[in-house]
């Protein structure tokens, strides 16, 4: 039987703005008027996204399932939330509708593609998600990201998730995204998955930012980072990611010195670059090749994967969407198989 992945998160639209000197933009303090000011700035570039989304439209790209991944979404049934059903991946499966408005997310550029400000969180209709229990089935892994944790009503849901998963023994992906943001935000992610849930995840992937608020070192360099979160999780079945902006990323996946792997960014000469969505773009294709079972991780399995996490980044950032093309996942596989030959 093929592996069933699932994604539960908040499905909202990215919105880009490139900063140009001398004309100085800063978003609003009200998440209210976010709207209004996108309405405002006709420099806006807008794609579908979310943490979650964009891991599993790259699982789906990379793996061509045709229904072994589901995204557990909602969308709210306005132009934004037309968009996105109209654009995302019907390998997906159906995306769900609210009467709120779609959620958004903005982020403010400078010239070398580096956020400078980014939104607070905007989620409206993506907080009313449903986990359709029933229709999902038996689970081979499960995507979750640190946002669901601020909202009591999400977190219902997700428990019904990790509940059945811990039934399969399946592995549990948790994507550090916005627990940076606040004090509370970080509590109340431990405190889901140690009281609420009750269970820890297998993969952990986020930036280096994201790993040193979580571990209490805000010194901390991406080694540090990495072991850190690898000893805080006590499955023995476990995985670390940590990028670390244009200097690529680390990983962790065995007690043993050979079982940690720097994996360096491809170069990408281009002027102009969209960082947005590219370490989503590597968790998804970490996510879909890692082996359920431990000992299925060599180093020439993790490092072939993380090779072609980081050309598949490489092909994103060159595009203000969040999500590649299908000719484009036709190359990543391509490099994929000529790793496999060569390494």
């Amino acid at each position: 039987m093929a592996e069933k992945i699932v994604g539960i998160g908040y499905a909202v639209i990215d919105a880009t703005i490139r900063l140009k000197k001398g004309n100085p933009v800063h978003l609003p303090d009200d998440p209210n008027k976010y709207l209004e000011f996108l309405r405002q700035n006709s420099e806006a570039k807008f794609s579908v996204g979310g943490t979650i989304p964009n891991v599993l439209s790259t699982i789906v790209g990379f793996t061509n399932s045709k229904d072994g991944v589901r995204l557990v979404g909602t969308v709210g049934r306005d132009r934004f939330g037309d968009e996105y059903v109209r654009i995302i991946d019907p390998r997906l499966g159906r995306i769900q509708r609210s009467d709120k408005p779609t959620g958004i997310y903005i982020a403010l550029v400078n010239a070398a593609g580096e956020t400078v400000e980014e939104s607070k969180p905007f989620y409206r209709a993506a907080e009313d998600v449903i986990f359709p229990e029933e229709e999902i089935g038996e689970m081979h892994k499960l995507v979750l990201n640190g946002a669901v944790f601020s909202n009591l009503n999400v977190l219902r849901e997700v428990k019904k998730a990790t509940d059945s998963l811990k039934e399969t023994g399946g592995l549990f992906a948790l994507n550090l995204n916005v627990v940076s943001q606040t004090r509370t935000t970080r509590e109340l992610l431990q405190h889901g998955l140690e009281e609420d849930l009750k269970i820890k995840p297998n993969i952990i992937m986020g930036n280096l930012q994201q790993a040193r608020y979580v571990t209490g070192n805000s010194n901390a360099n991406v080694i540090e980072a990495v072991d850190a979160l690898y000893e805080s999780m006590d499955s023995e079945n476990r995985l670390v990611v940590v990028t670390n902006d244009v200097k690529g990323f680390r990983m962790r996946f065995g007690d043993d010195p050979q079982d940690v792997i720097d994996i360096p960014p491809f170069e990408v000469l281009i002027e102009n670059f969209y960082p947005l969505g590219a370490g989503d773009t590597v968790m998804g294709i970490i996510v879909a090749g890692t082996p359920v079972d431990p000992a299925l991780r060599t180093r020439r399995t993790m490092e072939i994967l993380g090779r072609t996490g980081a050309n598949a980044a490489s092909k994103l950032v060159r595009i203000p969407e969040t999500w590649l093309a299908p000719g484009e996942f036709v190359e990543i596989r391509n490099y994929e198989r000529l790793l496999q030959a060569t390494l």
